[in-house]
């Protein structure tokens, strides 16, 4: 595993892992308060979560 201080990490990636953040606190969010008021399908939250997945990976390989 690789060591890296938070002052060696890019600020695009810091920004993108803030990004990831958000993306996936808020589908926590709608996960546990689904409901029929909700206007997500089942198939977009499966999108949303390949995309935030492919993201992830891309940018915080490590982490």
């Amino acid at each position: 595993m690789i060591n890296s201080n938070e002052e060696d990490i890019p600020l695009e990636v810091k920004a993108w892992r803030a990004w990831v953040n958000r993306i996936l606190l808020k589908q926590k969010r709608i996960l546990e308060s689904y409901h029929e008021d909700i206007n997500i399908t089942m198939n977009e939250m499966a999108a949303l979560r390949r995309v935030v997945k492919r993201m992830k990976d891309r940018y915080d390989p490590i982490g």
